[in-house]
């Protein structure tokens, strides 16, 4: 497909085949309640969750830390994840829950003193409203590109790209 607006994407967006492009991407932030989280003890790499004065688990209500969902590409890295995850879980009291946006409710009512995998817009929005809540960045940040494209035998193949 050629389109004029194929221009204001990042060039990274667009498929070399053309076939589909990214539209937008869901960064993922770990975001804390800023009542029993301090900034100065949020963890700057992965192994500061391993620590058990990081992660948030160090915070008076000792409440559990969260993972969100761990969805990862290749097997090594999901045995990873789940290493860390099990060792973090042992040393913190990490627990891994579903749902993203949940998560980012929960940590903002306090119930969850620090989440791992909160979307970017989700956490600015919530903040931006008032709540307890600030996020940052472990390095690296995750994205998720969500694309769209035109079906080859779209009934519509004219709206469908007016659409897209």
């Amino acid at each position: 497909m050629k389109s004029p607006h194929l221009d204001d994407l990042i060039p990274e967006s667009i498929a070399k085949h053309r076939e589909w492009a990214s539209v937008y991407l869901n960064t993922f932030v770990q975001a804390f309640n800023t009542n029993p989280v301090k900034k100065e003890g949020l963890p700057n790499d992965p192994s500061d969750l391993l620590n058990s004065r990081n992660g948030g688990a160090s915070s008076p209500s000792r409440r559990r830390t969260t993972t969100g969902s761990r969805r990862s590409c290749s097997a090594s890295a999901r045995r990873r994840a789940s290493s860390c995850s099990a060792t973090s879980s042992a040393t913190n009291g990490l627990s891994v829950r579903k749902g993203h946006t949940l998560l980012a409710n929960l940590v903002a009512a306090g119930e969850v003193p620090l989440a791992l995998t909160v979307y970017g817009f989700s956490a600015e929005q919530i903040k931006q409203k008032g709540a307890p809540l600030d996020w940052f960045i472990i390095p690296p940040l995750i994205a998720r590109p969500t694309a769209a494209g035109v079906a080859r035998n779209a009934p519509h193949p004219h709206a469908a790209v007016l659409f897209l």
